[in-house]
């Protein structure tokens, strides 16, 4: 609890600080690949700025560019149309026929249907009739001028084709390479900025972590104290036990992956199991039944503090035998009254000390092979405890040894 009181926070302010890390690397890159790449991006912008794009452009002029290839066909059916509306008389008879109209509508819901429609038309006609006067009037040829759109239409196509992009998305296209330039002006602030973040980030990370390591240090030494007491009693009265942590060098930290999910140390357990013996790391000196034992006592301590409702242990015993085995099995007793201990062995002195006895067998079943559990009276246990001892046909006196583990334990 009190290591989880600090490494809660480490853990907490170390993911702020490869937040603001990986923000800060990807504006460093950001800045790489601008510096790479800004001559492209500067002629690209100079050549579209310079080039004053419209989206609507491109449409318009090849609209009047039609209009002035076809002049005179043009002009023909424009005035046609302008002389039926002048000469035929076409308003002036449909607004006739919406005054003889208006004069019956009172009478009849019809009546007052048809007016209305006959005065729509008539002022969309008359509508028409303006905006068919305002085309004749802008109407004109000037092959000077048809000369200029065929150019800047030609400009256009080259553009479209050169960047692979119709109009509209080059005008996109501009306005995000304004932007892109624009950021390579001030990515080192941003970058400046970021790099502020990240030192103050990783300095208080690494207080944080700095913390949790004295944290560690003052338990390893109780640790140590206690453990060696239990292994004493699981008959390992000379053993000596040391927990080292070392810890991260800052001045090593070089990003931050640096900084491991579980503190700043390094923590390596080191044993000396005989007499005059010196301290080397446990996992190269401890022999299977003394790695077995040390297990038992590191959770013999845990349990202690996790208050746990169950453990397991698996094979915890290998390498041991005789009385060893019977202070290994009653140490799994006194931390059965603490919370429930399945205990996986071979071990006739810790079978025996089990409150109950699963014989658990694998057989094969339709080409398939299972394993079965089954809970063992007193006499099936004798049998079970007899044959470690002995093999699988017991002997008398192995039988005898077996009943007499299980009623003096």
């Amino acid at each position: 609890e009190l290591i989880g009181s600090y490494l809660s926070p480490y853990q907490q302010q170390l993911e702020r600080y490869r937040a603001s890390y990986h923000l800060y690397q990807t504006l460093v890159k950001e800045k790489e690949k601008l510096i790479a790449e800004k001559d492209r991006l500067t002629h690209q912008f100079q050549e579209l700025d310079q080039s004053h794009l419209d989206p609507d452009e491109k449409d318009r002029l090849e609209s009047d560019a039609k209009i002035m290839e076809n002049y005179d066909k043009v002009y023909e059916h424009l005035n046609q149309v302008k002389n039926l509306f002048s000469e035929g008389h076409l308003l002036e008879h449909l607004y006739q026929i919406r005054t003889h109209l208006e004069s019956i509508q009172s009478y009849s819901s019809e009546y007052q249907i048809l007016s209305e429609r006959v005065s729509d038309h008539y002022y969309e006609l008359d509508d028409i009739r303006a905006s068919i006067d305002d085309e004749c009037q802008k109407l004109n040829f000037d092959p000077a001028v048809l000369d200029q759109i065929h150019e800047r239409l030609y400009a256009l196509m080259r553009l479209e084709e050169k960047y692979q992009r119709p109009i509209a998305e080059l005008c996109a296209l501009r306005d995000e390479l304004a932007q892109l330039l624009e950021k390579a002006e001030s990515v080192d602030d941003d970058i400046n900025q970021a790099k502020q973040v990240v030192d103050a980030d990783f300095q208080a990370t690494l207080k944080s972590g700095q913390a949790l390591s004295r944290v560690r240090k003052e338990i390893a030494s109780r640790i140590e104290t206690e453990l060696v007491q239990l292994l004493k009693e699981l008959a390992l009265e000379n053993i000596q036990f040391s927990i080292r942590l070392t810890s991260m060098d800052p001045k090593a930290v070089t990003d931050a992956a640096c900084f491991a999910d579980d503190g700043i140390d390094q923590i390596d357990f080191y044993i000396s199991p005989n007499v005059g013996e010196v301290l080397k790391p446990l996992s190269k000196t401890a022999s299977g039944g003394e790695m077995g034992r040390i297990m038992l006592g590191l959770k013999t301590l845990f349990i202690r503090q996790q208050h746990l409702s169950t453990m397991i242990f698996d094979e915890i015993d290998t390498g041991i035998s005789g009385q060893v085995a019977r202070q290994i099995g009653r140490k799994l007793q006194d931390i059965a009254l603490s919370c429930q201990v399945l205990s996986i062995t071979h071990i006739p002195q810790v079978v025996a000390k089990g409150h109950q006895h699963l014989h658990v067998e694998k057989v094969e079943v339709e080409g398939r092979t299972i394993a079965l559990a089954k809970y063992c009276d007193f006499e099936e246990r004798v049998l079970e405890i007899a044959r470690m001892i002995s093999g699988v046909n017991p002997s008398p006196s192995a039988i005898e040894s077996a009943k007499e583990l299980l009623l003096n334990p």
